[in-house]
């Protein structure tokens, strides 16, 4: 057996590889030879048998897929037939030629989802448990599903605990409606319903020229079961739809020529998509690389033609030429290119023309340690995990200076190397994705304004600095976070672009004992390219570690050596052409004359929720051949889940979601039995929305700073009583601005500041996380002193930190409490620096862009609390600041405590003595929610007190008469029953607590505040 199956042992068998046929029948089954049976299940086997079947060199079918061995019995050794309508329809002349096949286990599934069209769901949405089960097994004869199948006119779209199973009476069966009946398309009916489209009856037309628009694939497709030739040029094939197909007058496989301009035609294969498929109709789908040469076509012409790829004259000798790079130029990967240069041409018979270019892909990191090829000729480089790529391009062929296409064997070939060639690479674009064809990983594209805007300028400042040289653009990414991707968007804009790129990291060139050193990296990594390559990145990441800003106080500084040579090779290198970006976590700490050379500075924030949501559609759609989504996955909900969180920490989410799927499926195996290798041998493990939620949980965990972690709260509005007052307040100011932002896009400014003042104790801060969980906010909670700093101009930088990471974290609640302290009153402060009056004016300034209406502070809602708002600073009490002021005070009445006390006590276990009424009307008007608070513990606590005497009592009548006394954690082992350990508040227990109680605010406090509510109230009815 050939060594890459060596690790696709299927328990209890390794897999045979066979010769298999496909057959269009119902059935799902597979009929083995004789002695593959006998060897699999022995000479008598009365029970039902499953093997699992693996089809080679198949991208639709990546794993193995389990069947019913069939009773039928072939006679020939060594051959299958796989009897299945549902993954090759219409496909009757395509063949597959070898299989993997082996003997498994199939286990029970314990959930299944069926889509069903509206139709069927009305007939069949009574049907459940049992009689589900019955209706399926015993009257369809179906017990084997797979996620997938066309099951009752819809599609399975759900299996669990992996995709592929058997059901039983246990399985829960569930049907759900699908008005949109895509699943029916090419899935659903019987067989002899639909119409094969197959093009066997079109007569062939030579003469006519059809023109059609022209996509390139982002991926490559498998021949195997194509028609392609052994070593055709895959590259030089296109395809289409079987209807397009037609429309051309040709056969799947046969040869046509394709019209690039009045001189240039290519000949092509043309190949059939298998069906069903997402492509569409009336397109043709070629290589990236046929779409490159051919000059970038936006449509093709196409005549049937008698030529073939044998028909192009053979090539006698080939001269090719690097195009410059960093990669090319750099001496530890020559070894490597050279070889995955002479490994491409020898796995085809190439075609090209002259000016054709030529992608060679190879591993960097295995690059570097390959010091030299060995002499044997037939030495192959490994091909590792391919993350880069060198362009070379075809100088000529035999000598000649014609454009016309050449069969280029190596076998009989001289291959020549001429010097090098400085050209443009090709753009990766979305429309032409050659990354992800050469299997590169996967280039995230910055296609929308919408999203990613500071992407977008970038992007605009790179492309026009490649059409005019003499702009000399530098430019400096900034962020005050870490981690947010400066360095991979240089790297995957300069690719989108076709643009050359290099990355140095400051830290890794800086020399801390001699500047002339630093200088003298610097130097010999870019002179030669800056000197050779055009169009080309160079990015300093974190070019603060070359040089730290001096203190402007000390006099006498002068500029540093380093400083100095830096600002000139900036300068040199942009006269040049080059394109000069750095990256800084803290541009503050950057010298001015070097922060002064960057033409343009791009703030990098943060990602938004539509980012995230982009950024996992990347992380999910990236090939993940061990693991796959579950349906019922909301990218949206992840999204706002992630907010505040870097794209680093969403990478590490999803990675940390795999590990959590893992060790789910590994406990599963630990109940059920089941031998973990069948759940996850050649089966995707599937990704549940409780993995990714644990993943994102434990990530806010390990998410910390100096103001605290932004995260949704967990207090609802049934943990606050008596505050029904202020609730349709919070509504108007939230709620509304929330659900309909299209009411103030007129110019009409939001109100985001809210006020809560009164007595402490009254719930000013659990109504600001009962805001937070409402509406599904998250929540930045600060405190005042969090905010000072010694140092002159940190505290206001503190400030201007705290609502930058609030942006960050839209939709976001910043809590400030004890605001009196943040913001007093301006010219009372007795610090010499002016430090509060500084904070304080910072303050109003962050509050005026919240509401200033150009979208800076959308989603972002500002909560102060204090009980003195008689020292706050007026400027803050104007419209468009802390505009809604609310007085939470005392409850007034018997039944707004009697809610305190049952919102207090809902997780209570309470004795059937207790009444919150006759409770609440001894207590007196000038208990606070916090004087309740404690009155509810401290009857918890007189409730567990008096359950752990009566266990005393219980224990000592125990050991009475006993010579050995037990221990009382013995007692509770072995004797104690739920009913002894069981603690239930009575009434008599809230008596004595409210007898220990004194109110926290007196009543002549509280008669203050109300003074202060009217003055504030008397002041607003005045105005």
């Amino acid at each position: 057996m050939p060594e890459v199956f060596s690790d696709s042992l299927y328990s209890p068998t390794s897999p045979r590889l066979v010769t298999v046929e496909f057959n269009e029948f119902k059935d799902k089954s597979v009929i083995l030879p004789s002695d593959l049976k006998i060897e699999f299940f022995g000479k008598s086997s009365s029970t039902e048998n499953f093997v699992a079947v693996k089809p080679i060199g198949s991208e639709l079918l990546s794993n193995f897929i389990i069947y019913k061995v069939s009773n039928q019995v072939t006679y020939e050794s060594n051959r299958i037939i796989v009897n299945d309508n549902s993954l090759f329809r219409g496909q009757l002349d395509i063949t597959i030629e070898k299989a993997l096949v082996t003997k498994t286990e199939p286990i029970t599934l314990s959930k299944v989802i069926v889509a069903l069209p509206p139709d069927h769901y009305k007939l069949l949405k009574g049907q459940k448990g049992e009689t589900l089960f019955n209706f399926l097994n015993t009257q369809l004869g179906i017990d084997l599903i797979h996620e997938g199948d066309p099951l009752l006119g819809g599609k399975v779209l759900l299996c669990d605990p992996i995709d592929q199973g058997l059901i039983s009476k246990d399985s829960v069966i569930t049907l759900i409606k699908d008005e949109s009946q895509k699943v029916l398309d090419g899935l659903a009916g019987d067989i002899d319903d639909i119409e094969l489209n197959f093009p066997s009856f079109i007569s062939k037309s030579t003469n006519e020229i059809k023109e059609f628009p022209v996509k390139a694939l982002n991926e490559r497709i498998h021949h195997t079961i194509l028609n392609l030739g052994f070593k055709e040029d895959s590259d030089h094939v296109i395809y289409a739809s079987n209807h397009t197909i037609s429309k051309i007058g040709c056969f799947s496989g046969d040869f046509v020529e394709i019209v690039i301009d009045e001189t240039t035609t290519k000949v092509v294969k043309l190949l059939a998509f298998i069906e069903p498929n997402t492509f569409q109709n009336e397109i043709i789908y070629a290589s990236p690389l046929l779409v490159i040469n051919s000059g970038y076509p936006k449509t093709i012409k196409i005549k049937p033609t008698t030529k073939t790829f044998g028909s192009l004259p053979l090539a006698d000798s080939l001269t090719v030429e690097r195009v410059l790079s960093p990669n090319s130029l750099s001496a530890i990967f020559q070894n490597s290119i050279f070889g995955n240069l002479k490994t491409f041409l020898d796995s085809k018979l190439t075609i090209l023309s002259k000016g054709d270019l030529i992608p060679v892909t190879f591993d960097s990191k295995l690059a570097k340690t390959i010091s030299s090829l060995p002499e044997d000729e037939n030495f192959k480089i490994p091909s590792g995990a391919p993350d880069t790529v060198v362009w070379f391009k075809i100088l000529n062929i035999d000598d000649q200076d014609s454009d016309k296409e050449y069969l280029v064997d190596t076998s009989i070939i001289r291959l020549h190397q001429s010097g090098s060639i400085d050209e443009k690479p090709p753009p990766n674009t979305y429309e032409l994705d050659w990354v992800g064809y050469l299997g590169l990983p996967k280039a995230f594209q910055f296609n929308s304004e919408k999203t990613f805007p500071y992407a977008s300028k970038i992007s605009k400042l790179l492309n026009s600095s490649t059409l005019h040289k003499n702009l000399k653009t530098s430019i400096l990414l900034k962020s005050l976070t870490r981690n947010v991707g400066k360095q991979f968007i240089i790297e995957n804009l300069s690719t989108q672009l076709g643009l050359n790129y290099i990355t140095i990291e400051c830290y890794d060139i800086l020399n801390s004992t001699n500047e002339t050193k630093t200088i003298g990296s610097i130097r010999g990594k870019l002179d030669r390219l800056v000197g050779e390559c055009s169009n080309l990145v160079v990015f300093f990441k974190h070019i603060e570690a070359l040089a730290v800003k001096q203190d402007d106080q000390q006099s006498g500084n002068k500029p540093g050596l380093i400083v100095s040579k830096l600002v000139e090779i900036i300068d040199e290198y942009t006269s040049s052409g080059a394109i000069f970006v750095a990256s800084s976590n803290d541009a503050d700490k950057i010298p001015e004359e070097i922060r002064s050379n960057f033409r343009f500075e791009i703030e990098i924030p943060v990602p938004s929720e539509d980012e995230r949501n982009l950024i996992f559609e990347y992380l999910l759609s990236k090939n993940n051949k061990d693991f796959k989504i579950r349906n019922d996955v909301s990218l949206s909900t992840l999204s706002l889940q992630s907010a505040g969180l870097t794209p680093r920490d969403l990478i590490s989410i999803f990675n940390n979601t795999k590990y959590l799927a893992f060790e789910r499926l590994e406990d599963f195996s630990i109940e059920t039995g089941i031998d973990l290798s069948r759940l996850i041998l050649n089966n995707p493990i599937t990704l549940t929305p409780d993995d990714f939620e644990k993943s994102i949980n434990d990530a806010r965990n390990k998410f910390s700073d100096s103001i605290g972690a932004p995260r949704i709260p967990n207090v609802t509005w049934d943990d606050i009583g008596g505050l029904d007052m202020v609730k349709g307040e919070i509504l108007d100011t939230i709620d509304m601005p929330l659900k309909h932002p299209e009411l103030f896009n007129n110019g009409v400014k939001k109100r985001s500041g809210i006020l809560f003042y009164g007595p402490p104790g009254t719930g000013k801060t659990l109504l600001a996380k009962a805001i937070a969980t409402n509406f599904s906010l998250n929540f930045f909670s600060v405190k005042g002193p969090e905010l000072l700093n010694m140092y002159i101009g940190e505290s206001e930088a503190n400030v201007r930190k705290v609502f930058q990471r609030a942006r960050d974290a839209k939709p976001c609640v910043v809590f400030f409490d004890e605001l009196d302290s943040v913001a007093p009153k301006r010219g009372n402060q007795g610090d010499s620096g002016g430090v509060m009056d500084r904070i304080v004016s910072q303050l109003l300034a962050e509050l005026d862009g919240m509401s200033s209406g150009d979208g800076n502070g959308e989603g972002v809602f500002v909560v102060g609390a204090t009980n003195r708002p008689d020292l706050l600073d007026e400027a803050l009490l104007r419209p468009g600041r802390f505009d809604k002021m609310l007085y939470l005070g005392i409850s007034d009445t018997h039944d707004k405590q009697t809610k305190i006390l049952e919102a207090l006590t809902r997780k209570f276990k309470l004795d059937e003595d207790v009444i919150l009424n006759e409770i609440s009307e001894q207590c007196p008007f000038n208990y606070t929610g916090a004087d309740f608070y404690a009155l509810c513990s401290d009857s918890m606590l007189n409730a567990m007190t008096r359950v752990a005497n009566e266990i005393d009592v219980k224990l000592s009548k125990f050991n009475k008469d006993r010579e050995d006394p037990v221990s009382s954690r013995w007692w509770f082992d072995n004797i104690a029953t739920d009913e002894d350990i069981k603690v239930l508040v009575k009434q008599q227990d809230f008596l004595k607590a409210k007898k220990e109680l004194s109110p926290s605010v007196s009543q002549d406090e509280l008669n203050h505040y109300l003074r202060v509510r009217q003055n504030f109230e008397g002041n607003k009815t005045k105005k």
